[in-house]
């Protein structure tokens, strides 16, 4: 494994600053081009992408910190994988021991694009996202699960720090995504917001960041639907 060197450092802190407000998938680079992934016996994972002519790797390993210009010691023994189908999917690999890898772009709010790192196994994170129309507004309502069940509503961040889960809610007018709200996740993994506002877009985005639980990064989920 190559060592953390100081080049490093700055990408991991400009990493952190893009990655959007509850850290669950891991992000592991910005505006990346040919993203690759591999997986040893161990569990250990290493990204590997381009930005410009230059290649940068990550290594997530099974357990401790992610060491970024990392390389894997062993060799790769995970095999490609046709499901689940994840949004903004880049690679998605299968491990030992029924672990499922993937590596995904977020839909970006403002700023770069981030390629973000999930390993996960079972069940990945699902969400649902639905359009109602009242006298107050339209409301926008669902609920986020992760293992059949109702997401943390606490996610842990890199270095132990505990961040509250939300929904990102966006909505499609004039042709550019324009942000509505970040909603908090109840603990019985509902979210609601009330859209008040005359101006209605096409389409309505909802977007989660699975969470972090122990070694497990969940896979970002995003859903789209027309208004009521």
């Amino acid at each position: 494994m190559l060592r953390f060197s100081a080049r490093f450092a700055v990408a991991a802190v400009a990493l952190l600053a893009f990655a959007p407000g509850a850290l669950a998938s891991v992000g592991v680079g910005s505006n990346a081009g040919s993203p690759k992934l591999r997986v040893d016996a161990k569990g250990n994972a290493e990204i590997s992408y381009t930005q410009g002519r230059q290649k940068t790797t990550v290594l997530v390993p099974a357990q401790g910190p992610i060491e970024y210009g990392g390389t894997l010691a062993g060799r790769d023994v995970s095999k490609p994988a046709k499901s689940p189908k994840l949004p903004f999917l880049k690679v998605l690999r299968s491990g030992p021991h029924g672990w499922t890898y993937a590596l995904q772009t977020w839909p970006a709010r403002s700023g770069p694009v981030e390629l973000r790192f999930s390993r996960w196994q079972g069940t990945p994170t699902k969400l649902t996202l639905k359009a109602t129309r009242g006298h107050s507004g339209i409301a926008l309502h669902g609920t986020v699960t992760y293992g059949g069940k109702p997401i943390p509503i606490v996610s842990e961040a890199p270095g132990g720090l505990a961040i509250r889960e939300y929904v990102y809610l966006d909505q499609r007018l004039a042709g550019r995504w324009q942000i509505v709200s970040s909603v908090s996740v109840e603990r019985n993994g509902t979210y609601r917001h009330v859209l008040n506002t005359e101006e209605i877009g096409n389409l309505f985005r909802a977007a989660v960041a699975g969470p972090n639980i122990g070694s497990v990064y969940a896979p970002d989920v995003v859903v789209q639907i027309p208004p009521p």
